[in-house]
């Protein structure tokens, strides 16, 4: 059997599709497993083991202009001589289901939301808040009744894991905390979910105080003494490596908080419109702040209005107090 995966991005998406990848792989041991996606998210996924190989695309392909959307015709020419047998449309958009349909893969499984799943042949609903992680899964009901783990995965080489221990031999035995004070993916703003800046520095200030050294990751920075800067100067793989070896990270909604996950690391994540049920890490070790909304419809659709909070809600005391209870 030859299967087809497909999910356009974002990075922590992709990460969040790692147990349904396990499932799949325990499920079909002998097929072949093609996972299509971005090549902005290709560092999530490169190196995993349930896989076989990987077909990239530009994801400006999607988000660009209409010169840009060419791009996809040349995608579709590529998926239709592979001749899949079986795809599972990880996006929920219809434009995703019809893409699909176009590749001339006779079974499509894929979401339903409202609508959107009439391209489908085989679909799962969604229509409430649950993790995204439990909605993958739910699509391996058409082919097992075997329960699947939950926890995340993305492979980390040995030239990444020597870069992080470079810097743990730098750090003296002193604990490293890691934050993430932003992150984005291709066509969308990370702006709504971001703790503000300053919280961040006073944060930093009060794990000196505990002679703990902070790692600054992502793709926005800050300084200090007790700052190893290295926004925007790690690849993916390498700002996984340093996670692995951190206490924990301290974050918004963004994708480096799924990767923490993946590797291991406890995760304090505030949350601001988006709704941790739905995203926020499953581990026992990690944990999540967030005011609260009963807005199902925003988070379906992935569309916030007014009434959703805003992660500034939640003071640096709460997250303080929460940094000390995990550390």
């Amino acid at each position: 059997m030859k299967i087809a995966v497909i999910k356009s991005g974002a990075i922590g998406d992709v990460l969040m599709t790692t147990p349904f990848l396990r499932g799949l792989r325990n499920t079909f041991p002998d097929a072949e497993i093609v996972y299509v996606t971005g090549k902005w998210s290709l560092d999530a996924i490169r190196g995993n083991a349930d896989i076989n190989r990987i077909i990239a695309f530009d994801q400006n392909s999607i988000f660009g202009s209409l010169r840009q959307k060419i791009k996809l015709l040349k995608l579709l020419k590529k998926m239709r001589s592979e001749r899949f047998d079986v795809c599972f449309v990880l996006d929920k958009s219809w434009l995703a289901g019809v893409f699909a349909w176009l590749c001339a893969i006779p079974d499509r499984v894929g979401f339903a939301r409202g609508w959107e799943g009439f391209a489908h042949t085989k679909t799962v609903k969604y229509e409430r808040v649950k993790h995204e992680i439990q909605y993958y899964l739910d699509m391996l009901v058409y082919f097992t009744k075997e329960a699947c783990g939950t926890l995340m995965n993305m492979h980390i080489g040995d030239d990444d894991m020597q870069y992080a221990r470079d810097l743990v031999r730098d750090a003296a035995g002193r604990k490293l905390i890691a934050m993430s004070l932003s992150g984005g993916n291709p066509g969308q703003s990370s702006a709504s979910r971001d703790w503000a800046a300053e919280n961040y520095q006073r944060m930093a200030a009060i794990a000196e105080t505990k002679g703990w050294k902070v790692v600054c990751l992502g793709s926005k920075g800050m300084e200090g003494r007790n700052v190893y800067n290295l926004a925007g100067k790690t690849s993916l793989k390498e700002a996984a490596a340093v996670l692995r070896e951190c206490s924990l990270l301290v974050c918004g909604d963004s994708g480096l908080m799924h990767v923490a996950a993946a590797v291991g690391t406890p995760v304090l994540s505030i949350f601001g419109p988006t709704d941790p049920r739905r995203k926020a890490p499953l581990d026992r070790y990690s944990a999540w702040l967030w005011r609260g909304s009963d807005c199902t419809k925003c988070e379906l659709y992935g569309r916030y209005c007014k009434n959703h909070p805003s992660p500034d809600e939640i003071t640096v005391e709460e997250a303080a107090s929460q940094l000390e209870r995990m550390v």
